[in-house]
């Protein structure tokens, strides 16, 4: 199987789980950890997309009522394209960072999840950084980001190498930057619970 086509079928399988996890009400928490949501910097873009894609399924199906073996393609194009759209809300709402005894939990959607241990941690400092690119997934040297909206506002600087699993597959590195709605409760959170871990 191409590369591309495993990978495309991945993501659309860890949209379907997320639809079925928000409809299960169990969000990818691990027990006794605080979440920290990331969802609050594109949700407004993402509702707005998911809101013109509801409009256009009715218009559309109403303009290509005449030619029904056009129509019946752009119709279940059409309802996919908005249930993927609001999988991937959902993805990252079920997803949400977390920090707890066992250490951060650093997300992205269903398909980046990066555990880091405490004894892993140096330091979580607040650090907004804007970025020039859109792409979710920066790797500059073993410095990664997650971004949203091209920015980050949390550094989680580690100890040494950590190797990491990307959809790209594995990197090593040395810090880990990304975004949180609250980046100060987050920063608060992670350095009481790092102080009470065992060192």
């Amino acid at each position: 199987m191409a590369p591309w086509l495993r990978t495309a079928m991945e993501f659309e399988a860890s949209v379907w789980k997320s639809i079925a996890a928000w409809i299960g009400r169990k969000p990818r928490v691990p027990a006794g950890a605080t979440a920290h949501p990331y969802l609050g910097a594109v949700s407004t873009v993402l509702w707005v997309f998911i809101v013109l894609s509801a409009v256009e399924i009715p218009i559309f199906d109403m303009l290509l009522h005449p030619w029904p073996w056009v129509r019946i393609p752009v119709l279940l194009l059409g309802i996919w394209g908005l249930t993927f759209m609001i999988g991937f809300l959902l993805s990252m709402l079920v997803n949400p960072h977390a920090v707890g005894d066992d250490g951060i939990r650093v997300r992205h959607g269903a398909r980046i999840d990066i555990a880091i241990p405490w004894e892993d941690v140096r330091a979580v400092t607040l650090d907004q950084r804007g970025y020039e690119t859109s792409k979710a997934v920066q790797l500059d040297g073993t410095v990664l980001s997650i971004c949203l909206i091209s920015e980050t506002n949390v550094r989680i600087a580690l100890n040494g190498p950590l190797t990491v699993v990307l959809p790209s597959g594995e990197a090593v590195v040395t810090e880990i930057r990304c975004r949180v709605d609250d980046a100060g409760a987050f920063v608060r959170d992670a350095r009481a619970a790092l102080a009470a871990a065992p060192h």
